[in-house]
């Protein structure tokens, strides 16, 4: 509710003025692929989404930036996978309470750019690799998660890429779940910055809060 707020009090922000020009309906499509999103610096991705969901919304930037809201469902799904396949629960209250209160993700989630669909789609990306790192991946939405990242803000690619990278490097040296070889790579992984929160042990085996 309050990001709805938000994203109705704010004024448009400049770089919003030119996602409204990519998403406009006032030219032909093969005109606007050729002329606007080819020629965009980033991936189309999102002017397509956005594009689509135009005549519905309005055109408004105030209404515009109600397209943050269709990256919820899978983070939904995410969540809602994690939880019923035992991913560390403290894990996940914590991580998304450190998601959710972080001020990018606020700030973005009024702005009709695709920064905060990144954001979001990041942080299923982590929880969705927490997943294979216990052995209990959903490879299908994971997949997906991925594919939407990398294709939505080269930004985007590079964080998506990284984090897939940092856990195939442990998958291959420590395996998956717990008991897997190479031990001393596999607390190397979880030491390191990306490991420390989506890719440390996600079996349970440490204690939890307070524990």
């Amino acid at each position: 509710m309050f990001v709805l707020i938000l994203q109705q009090q704010r004024g448009l922000w400049l770089d919003e003025a030119w996602s409204i020009w990519l998403s406009g309906h006032d030219i032909a499509l093969p005109r606007i692929i050729r002329e606007r999103w080819i020629t965009d610096v980033h991936p189309p991705l999102f002017s397509a989404y956005a594009w689509t969901l135009e005549p519905l919304l309005g055109g408004s930037v105030g209404a515009m930036r109600l397209v943050n809201l269709g990256g919820l469902p899978l983070a939904a799904l995410t969540a809602l996978q994690a939880w019923r396949r035992g991913i560390d629960r403290d894990f996940l209250m914590l991580f998304a309470v450190m998601v959710a209160a972080s001020p990018f993700f606020i700030l973005y989630a009024a702005e009709f750019r695709s920064y905060f669909l990144q954001l979001l789609f990041a942080a299923c990306l982590i929880a969705q690799l927490r997943m294979a790192h216990a052995g209990r991946a959903s490879w299908p939405t994971l997949g997906f998660t991925a594919l939407l990242l990398v294709n939505l803000h080269y930004m985007g690619s590079l964080i998506g890429l990284i984090l897939i990278g940092a856990e195939a490097v442990c998958l291959v040296f420590a395996g998956p779940g717990p008991g897997g070889s190479g031990t001393a790579v596999h607390h190397e992984c979880h030491d390191s910055s990306f490991g420390e929160c989506p890719l440390g042990d996600a079996d349970g085996d440490q204690p939890g809060f307070g524990q």
